[in-house]
């Protein structure tokens, strides 16, 4: 018994040891909608969907770098000051309140075993001579020890908090606003995530480079990414990592 009990300590151990080497793993989820030839024009601007937001604040201007480097890996332009692009790029993002949730764990323990009983056996005996029979009794006392079992015994109610993350980038056609101040999407890629990450500033490159093959491209259905944030991908985006070139 104890060696099962150091076998599952070893995994415990093992499992935290790989958390802290990936660190938090984030599921993501990702929908992209195109209308034809969603990749043609590539020139773009980025903008703020926000009410109460502009290019000048500070969140804005650290959340676009992230998804301007995502753009980029997938062949799109940004455009320099004053010079006119082809497309208009919105971000909407945010978090929401916390969500109050209940769960149950079950509890382990001891259901038996581990005690130690005491017994007394008496053995009775007949001796025969020529002077007639003798009974005597013998007395023996002894103890028998029964291993202890272990299993659940009961379970613990707690409570935790998730947060829901989003981001929105909604591609729109600059040409046809400018000539009809209509807007049409060419395309949108909306990207949600629920964990219990109150962060969003720690969550948003994440929730960047879960997006990043699908930006442009129409999913057909909601596809959902598993993603650490140590991974390669998440920190070309924070650019703390250089991205690999074609051919490497």
């Amino acid at each position: 018994m104890m060696k099962n009990i150091l076998y599952i300590l070893v995994a415990v151990v093992s499992v935290l040891a790989s958390g802290c080497a990936t660190g938090l793993n984030f599921n993501v989820e990702v929908s992209g909608i195109t209308g034809p030839n969603p990749l043609v024009k590539t020139k773009y601007d980025l903008q703020p969907m926000i009410k109460g937001v502009d290019k000048d604040d500070l969140q804005f201007q650290e959340f676009s770098t992230y998804v301007d480097r995502a753009l980029q890996k997938r062949g799109f332009q940004k455009v320099e000051e004053n010079r006119a692009p082809e497309i208009v790029i919105y971000l909407n993002y945010g978090i929401s309140d916390p969500n109050e949730n209940m769960a149950s764990m079950p509890v382990f323990g001891q259901t038996g075993g581990g005690t130690t009983s005491t017994f007394n056996a008496t053995t009775t005996s007949n001796t025969y001579s020529n002077y007639g029979s003798t009974t005597g009794n013998a007395t023996t006392t002894g103890s028998v020890y029964t291993p202890p079992t272990f299993g659940v015994v009961g379970s613990q109610t707690y409570s935790y908090s998730t947060f829901n993350r989003f981001l929105v980038i909604d591609a729109v056609d600059y040409g046809i606003y400018k000539e009809t101040e209509k807007i049409k999407s060419i395309w949108k890629t909306t990207i949600t995530s629920t964990g219990t990450s109150g962060d969003l500033r720690r969550v948003f490159p994440v929730l960047v480079a879960a997006a990043v093959p699908h930006l442009g491209v129409n999913t057909g259905k909601a596809v959902m990414v598993n993603l650490a944030e140590n991974k390669d991908i998440v920190k070309e985006i924070k650019g703390i990592l250089e991205p690999e070139k074609e051919g490497e």
